[in-house]
């Protein structure tokens, strides 16, 4: 059992061989593990539990000042950037008017035309290509204009839940990681879960 005390903080941690750092959190007459051992949570899911110090009235007052500060720079930059946006979006809609005039339609398999040499044209039609696209690795062929694939990997994934209290002079934090296996077209990094030991992904 170890205790660690930082100005404004308090944190209680128990280690236990081939078991994530689990927390205690306050129950009525003691104390209460939540996980494997404690019966509360599964194996794949624990709690952490921390406490921290609720700021006074001249932090409180300091805060807002400079939320009020940044609030007003905010508010500043938010109209500068709204008249720069709606000058581009009128610009944007002068130049899809003045396409629209000068656009001509071009019949569905109609032959080329000198006449629209140098001209914006419209043409609606089935695209078709010669070319055979080809997967080596799954030695798939198809004759298209794209081809893609998608892998997926069967691997663990971390959720986390988190819940504040309040407890007159702190406020006690509860955050809970579950764990279990999706299938994820990338990979997930296992090292940065809270319990990487009992949940590795492949490389």
């Amino acid at each position: 059992l170890a205790i660690y005390i930082i100005p404004d903080y308090v944190r209680i941690r128990v280690i236990r061989p081939k078991l994530a750092r689990l927390m205690f959190r306050p129950g009525v007459g003691g104390a209460a593990m939540n996980g494997p051992y404690g019966g509360m949570l599964s194996p794949d899911s624990h709690t952490r539990v921390s406490y921290q110090r609720k700021a006074g009235y001249f932090e409180r007052v300091g805060g807002s000042f400079c939320g009020s500060i940044f609030g007003i720079g905010v508010v500043f930059a938010a109209v500068v950037l709204l008249f720069y946006n709606e000058g581009r979006a009128v610009q944007t809609a002068q130049s899809l008017d003045e396409g629209m005039n000068l656009c001509s339609s071009v019949g569905e398999g109609s032959v080329v035309d000198s006449m629209n040499e140098n001209k914006l044209i419209h043409i609606n039609n089935a695209l078709r290509t010669d070319e055979v696209l080809t997967d080596s690795t799954y030695d798939v062929s198809v004759q298209a204009v794209k081809l893609s694939r998608t892998v997926e990997m069967y691997q663990w994934v971390e959720h986390r839940q988190t819940r504040e209290y309040d407890e007159g002079g702190v406020t006690r934090k509860e955050t809970t990681y579950t764990y279990g296996k999706e299938w994820r077209s990338h990979a997930v990094n296992s090292g940065s879960f809270d319990n990487p030991s009992m949940h590795q992904n492949p490389g």
